[in-house]
């Protein structure tokens, strides 16, 4: 006959099975909590809500008026303007921002002697007035007049002068000057410059100068050279070259310190310059001011031209502005 277990024996054996059964699950749900530990930074969301079951208890309401941050979520933000970010991406309205305004004297060709190979912006328009006089033992001469002068196009200077001279005489002159290579922007430029000098407002003869003009800018330094030879319509007339050299240095943003100067000589010609000369000069220490569209500049130096003998003091004034 088979045996039968008591009651007390099936409750301890069953116990005992029982017992087996919850340590392995036991074991099972450690590891898997682990796990689960492990990976869910990774993974998760935002820390849910706790269940239902178990609320906790409403926050009081924050009387501090700053707004909370947001959490982050994922990699963090950077701000596309944010200065203390230069390397940041600039966003659209950074990207529309108007640049700082350029000095008036970069749009300006010609203040006195020389001329600038960057000559003026696309659609800038500018004028100017200006006298110069020299005296010396024999005598003094001078004159003045007025240059107007804009950019069309990109490139191309336009300049018209008309003058009238200490012996009572007036004449116009009219340039092209055209940017080969080089800008501003890249701190150097050379250009072509083509001039037509009239005998007087009445009259079609006169002179045709032909020249190269070169520029650079670094830093606050800037220099100017021009070479320049023309002369008259008919085979029969003077030639004289021209050089031209100025240079400056920027003391303040509204104040420029240097030198402008000319000398000419004739290369071919029956007459000679006025007191027998082959050739002569003109030039001196020049500063040059800016204010908004405004500008002027003052040279005082020496010169020979026009005079009969010796050397005379010359001074050289000018003073514009420009459209904005």
């Amino acid at each position: 006959m088979k045996k039968v277990d008591s009651p007390t024996s099936i409750v301890r054996h069953g116990s005992e099975h029982g017992l087996h059964i919850f340590g392995r699950a036991l074991r099972v749900g450690i590891l898997g909590a682990a796990v689960i530990g492990v990976a869910a930074p990774a993974y998760a969301d935002p820390p849910a809500a706790a269940p239902a079951s178990d609320p906790a208890p409403p926050a009081a309401p924050s009387t501090d008026p700053t707004p909370a941050p947001a959490p982050a979520i994922g990699a963090p933000v950077v701000s596309l303007h944010d200065p203390a970010n230069p390397s940041a991406v600039p966003n659209e309205q950074s990207r529309t921002t108007p640049s700082a305004p350029t000095d008036v004297r970069d749009d300006v060709p010609v203040v006195a002697l020389t001329h600038s190979a960057f000559g003026s912006r696309s659609g800038k328009i500018g004028a100017h007035g200006f006298g110069y006089g020299t005296g010396a033992s024999s005598g003094s001469v001078g004159g003045g007049g007025l240059t107007v002068y804009g950019s069309p196009l990109n490139r191309l200077t336009l300049l018209a002068t008309g003058e009238r001279f200490s012996d009572g005489h007036a004449a116009p002159n009219l340039s092209l000057a055209y940017r080969i290579v080089g800008s501003l922007d890249d701190g150097w430029a050379l250009a072509a410059m083509g001039t037509y000098k009239a005998e007087g407002f009445a009259e079609v003869e006169g002179e045709v100068e032909l020249g190269a003009l070169f520029s650079l800018f670094r830093d606050r330094w800037h220099l100017d050279f021009n070479a320049v030879a023309g002369g008259g319509l008919e085979e029969s007339e003077e030639l004289d070259a021209e050089a031209k050299l100025r240079f400056g240095y920027d003391v303040v943003d509204w104040l420029r310190l240097g030198l402008d100067s000319r000398g000419r000589y004739r290369l071919r010609g029956e007459r000679e310059l006025i007191g027998g000369r082959k050739g002569d000069f003109i030039g001196g220490p020049q500063a040059i001011v800016s204010w908004s569209q405004f500008y002027g500049s003052l040279l005082a130096g020496v010169s020979s031209v026009d005079i009969t003998t010796g050397v005379g003091a010359t001074g050289w004034l000018t003073v514009g502005g420009q459209l904005p």
